[in-house]
Formats: structure tokens, C-alpha cells, sequence
């Protein structure tokens, strides 16, 4: 036989009571998985005990919840996920957590699908404005919508879909492509590769004569090496550049690693994270 514990508001009868935990009639003193109620924070209601000797009445309160908690947790050296803050809140809800973040100075990970969370100093970023813990990445931008066309706007000659991918690690065509659309960036194509400028004309242009004297090694592409290089893209679309060079193996003529990089690089094609590379989140 058991008893139930429920909580509702005080005084008063109960209207629609809140089932806390059932637990051995027994038993005569709270358990601890029905909650931390603790006599120095705001009172929360009353408990009351239902079994068959009868209803006993307890006060029952909840640990008092402040923007500080967040502020403390989020000092930590290691970014925290949102399970973590709730906890840190004393088991607050999603809503409540939400609520709370608001109050404080706080990034989110730009990767890891928004994951991690972290209060950091802003001097604690890089030139570029962005900093990395772990896996976590984070950006001053707080978004990659934001921070694309401001590295863009920045940059002494533009960047191109490989650059930021190496800078960011993790794809931004996307981004580009919506930078692009909204105008807040130019693309052109330059050496056979589309690089993005600026959405100033006057920056953009000393941006373009900046890229124009740079001189990259040029690679030979003849037309069937392009279609063999396209034809293992389309054959094994999750490959890496690396893992492409392996499926041309035998190729005559041979067709290297700097081949197919210029082929992906020609038509803005993406390549695919591989295995060894950065670590998955």
C-alpha cells in the first residue's frame, strides 16, 4: 500500500492538486525524489499526505531562483548544456530557464545545433571575433547569419565557401547564400572560384584588387578529369575530398588530391566533413 503526496496551493481546499510522488505508507518522512523543499526560501503551497490513516499537512517550499545561479553556473571553464542550467536553477522548466537567460550575458554555439551555452569575456575572442571550448564554438555575433557578413566586411580580400569553412569549421553556404540574397555581401568569380566582397562598392573593389594579387598554383583540369572528378561527387555524395582521391585510385591519367579540390572549388561544391576531422559534437 502506498501514499500519495500532493501539492496545492494554501489555504484552502484543493482545487486541481499536483501528484508529486506515491511512496510506502511506510515510510514517514518525505523522500528525496519528491522534490528539495527547503524552510529558508519562498513557501510554495501545502502538502498534504493522503493514505488510509488519514491526511497530514506539511509546508512545502521551493528553492528561491535568481539570475545569479545562471550567472554563477555559466562562470564556469566548460560551456553547459540546457539540462545543466535547469539544474543549476534548481530544476526550473525549459520556459523558466528561458526566462532567467534573458537577464544575464550569455553566447549560445554557433554549432552543435546551439547546444552549449556560456557567459564569456568579450576579450577572450580571437581577431576574428570568435572563440572555441571543446567542441563549443561560439561567435561576438552570437549567429552565423551575423557573423558571415561581418568576417566578410572585414576581411583584407574577401573569402571564399573553402576559407570560411577552414575558418568556422562547419559548412556556411547557406549563410552565404542568404547574405547574398538579402545583399549584404557581393560575390564574384575570380581565379575560377566564386569569392564573396563586401556590400560596399568601394570596399569590395580594394577587397577584389587585394584577392587579384594573390596568385594561386594553377592545376590543369581538362575536361575529363573534371567529369571523372563530378561523377565520384555524384557516386558518393557524403565523400571528402581524401576519400574522393581514394575512390579515382587507378585513374589514368592519375588524378591527385589538388585536382579534386580545384574541381570542388571551380563549381562551389561542398565537401563533406570527414571521419578524423573536427570533433562531432
Amino acid at each position: 500500500m502506498s501514499e500519495i503526496l500532493l501539492l496545492h496551493a494554501s489555504p484552502g481546499p484543493p482545487s486541481n492538486p499536483v501528484i508529486l510522488c506515491r511512496f510506502p505508507v511506510q515510510e514517514r518522512q518525505l523522500p528525496a525524489a519528491c522534490g528539495p523543499f527547503r524552510p529558508d526560501s519562498g513557501r510554495l503551497g501545502t502538502l498534504r499526505r493522503y493514505s488510509v490513516t488519514g491526511v497530514e499537512s506539511y509546508n512545502a517550499y521551493m528553492p528561491q531562483r535568481t539570475p545569479a545561479l545562471l550567472v554563477a553556473a555559466l562562470a564556469g571553464p566548460q560551456p553547459l548544456t540546457l539540462p545543466q542550467l535547469q539544474q543549476a536553477l534548481h530544476g526550473a522548466s525549459r520556459t523558466t530557464t528561458f526566462r532567467y537567460l534573458r537577464q544575464v550575458s550569455y553566447r549560445r554555439s554557433y554549432n552543435c545545433n546551439g547546444r552549449f551555452y556560456a557567459h564569456i569575456d568579450p576579450q577572450r575572442f580571437d581577431r576574428f571575433g570568435l572563440l572555441s571550448i571543446g567542441t563549443a564554438r561560439f561567435s561576438r555575433d552570437r549567429t552565423l547569419t551575423r557573423t558571415v557578413p561581418r568576417l566578410i566586411a572585414e576581411s583584407e580580400a574577401g573569402w571564399t565557401d573553402k576559407e570560411l569553412r577552414s575558418l568556422l569549421h562547419v559548412p556556411v553556404r547557406p549563410f552565404l547564400l542568404s547574405a547574398l540574397r538579402a545583399e549584404l555581401v557581393q560575390r564574384d568569380t575570380l581565379h575560377g572560384v566564386f569569392v564573396y566582397f563586401a556590400a560596399d562598392d568601394q570596399l569590395a573593389q580594394r577587397q577584389r584588387e587585394q584577392r587579384l594579387q594573390r596568385r594561386p598554383r594553377s592545376v590543369a583540369l581538362d575536361s575529363p578529369l573534371v567529369i571523372e572528378v563530378l561523377l565520384a561527387v555524384i557516386r558518393h555524395p557524403a565523400a571528402g575530398p581524401a576519400q574522393l582521391a581514394r575512390h579515382l585510385q587507378g585513374h589514368s591519367p592519375p588524378i591527385e588530391l589538388s585536382h579534386i579540390l580545384a574541381v570542388l572549388d571551380r563549381f562551389d561544391l561542398p565537401q563533406a566533413v570527414e571521419k578524423g576531422g573536427p570533433a562531432s559534437c
